[in-house]
């Protein structure tokens, strides 16, 4: 029942996790506003450039141990000191080969531009310091998300006073490279700090050259996927500033972070309840499948309600926000925004092909989406610009994320339940039946 101790706790976790994603978007927003108005389309454009062609290998350092390390953590708690220190290594390696790799890349892509390999070279850097995340995945696995919320939330502060401070002295535009560093580097020490508070020790993790075989076994379809993902969401910007230029990057940028500010919704709830679902699984397959279509039920009710809000007010609002300037984020934003009710549910779906053991068929339908994406973007920028890459995404997302799964039985099941989702037919029972989901 809703008062049980388990799902009272599902719901504690899920309330820390809300509750830092609001400060983190909030005080994100302002931020971003303020850089924006600052730095303008063009320098804003070139520092969203940087950080997206980072990310495109950023995801390859972290080798896809996030969502594994919290199911191992979960599944196999005896282990933790050698899945801690063996996910540690692997993850701080990883940093040590993309680095030089992700630099040399962009003196390619982008040889005639001095200031955005600098930056790309910055914000590269702080694969070595997400290695220490794997804290983070700790406390995930133990349902005690509030602590590395702590931590989160007062980087949140420290780095709006930090962004705060360089807009206040006019700093330099590779000035906000160097933030991004500083602010990883804060929350490496800051997740240090909090584990050791709990009793915990770093110098207790151990490595295992077993254990590493097994988890790169489990996580290189992770890798694959996780890899494909960030290619499928970043090489967009990545492409307009290619073949358009900087400035098309920061009418774009302005319109994704607008979009993608309430998709820590979904992800909060799943990674909440994503315990709940492995027990599940354990105990009844049915209530699985059942806790399974609830929260694909949620997530598309969400996306739809916020894609048809935000599809009335998305002119008045990019305007009141960040200027006549960024007008054509306008049409971008709606555009994009119907796109993520596709994001929300794969984020479920994601999860659930994890529980199955299927994660090879997340990398399948990614690298569909990000060829098909690719295909896109080439015909649809020199014609559209920014806009025409916000069609490319929605249309990659929808068949990536959804009609593919109808080709492999293996897979046909969540087709099955996601179009059930997308139907809405079933969201005004999930809210009727939340207790359902409880641990």
């Amino acid at each position: 029942m809703p008062n049980s101790f388990g799902f009272k706790k599902y719901i504690s976790n899920t309330a820390w996790l809300f509750a830092e994603k609001v400060l983190r978007i909030g005080m994100g927003l302002f931020i971003t506003v303020w850089m924006a108005r600052y730095l303008g389309p063009e320098q804003f454009g070139m520092l969203n450039y940087a950080i997206s062609f980072t990310a495109l290998f950023g995801i390859l350092s972290s080798l896809g141990l996030n969502t594994l390390a919290t199911r191992e953590l979960l599944t196999n708690p005896q282990d933790s000191q050698y899945i801690m220190g063996t996910s540690f290594l692997l993850s701080f390696v990883g940093a040590i080969v993309l680095l030089p790799i992700a630099v040399f890349s962009v003196s390619v892509v982008r040889p005639d531009n001095e200031l955005i390999f600098i930056m790309v070279l910055i914000i590269s850097s702080t694969f070595f310091f997400k290695s220490f995340s794997v804290i983070k995945y700790w406390f995930e696995s133990h349902v005690q998300a509030k602590y590395s919320v702590i931590v989160e939330a007062l980087l949140v502060f420290i780095s709006a006073f930090i962004k705060g401070t360089l807009i206040y002295l006019e700093a330099p535009l590779v000035a906000f490279a160097w933030a991004v560093l500083v602010e990883s580097i804060l929350m490496a020490f800051g997740l240090i700090a909090m584990y050791l508070s709990k009793s915990n020790k770093i110098f207790s993790w151990k490595v295992s050259f077993e254990k590493s075989k097994y988890l790169l076994k489990k996580a290189y379809p992770l890798i694959l996927a996780g890899g494909v993902y960030v290619f499928f969401t970043r090489i967009d910007q990545v492409m307009l500033g290619s073949m358009v230029g900087d400035e098309s990057v920061g009418i774009y940028a302005v319109a994704v972070r607008l979009s993608e500010g309430w998709i820590f919704v979904p992800g909060i709830i799943a990674i909440s309840f994503f315990p709940a679902m492995l027990n599940a699984r354990k105990k009844d397959y049915s209530l699985y499948l059942q806790r399974t279509q609830h929260l694909l039920n949620l997530m598309v009710l969400l996306g739809v309600l916020v894609a048809i809000g935000t599809t009335f007010i998305a002119s008045p609002l990019v305007n009141l926000i960040f200027g006549q300037h960024y007008e054509e984020s306008s049409l971008v934003l709606v555009i994009h925004i119907w796109g993520m009710v596709f994001t929300a549910i794969s984020i479920i779906s994601f999860r659930y092909f994890l529980s199955e053991g299927l994660q090879i068929y997340s990398f399948y339908r990614a690298f569909v989406g990000l060829i098909l994406n690719i295909v896109l973007n080439y015909f649809l920028i020199p014609i559209y610009g920014a806009v025409g890459a916000a069609i490319a995404t929605a249309i990659s997302q929808m068949v990536a994320v959804w009609l593919l799964n109808s080709i492999s039985p293996k897979t046909r099941i969540m087709f099955f339940m996601q179009t059930k989702a997308l139907s809405l037919f079933g969201s005004i029972n999930t809210l009727k039946h939340v207790k359902s989901l409880k641990g």
